[in-house]
C-alpha cells in the first residue's frame, strides 16, 4: 500500500511531467517519492 501525498505534492508531481520531465527525474526532485507512487 502506498502512502497519501498532499495535493501540493501531486500538484508539483503534475507540473514536472508536464515539462517533459521523466519519472526518474520527478523522483530525484520529491524526496521520499517512489515510483509506485507515481504510478497510481
Amino acid at each position: 500500500m502506498t502512502r497519501t501525498i498532499s495535493k501540493s505534492v501531486q500538484n508539483q508531481i503534475q507540473l514536472l511531467l508536464a515539462s517533459n520531465m521523466t519519472y526518474e527525474q520527478v523522483m530525484e526532485r520529491i524526496p521520499g517519492l517512489k515510483k509506485s507512487t507515481l504510478e497510481q
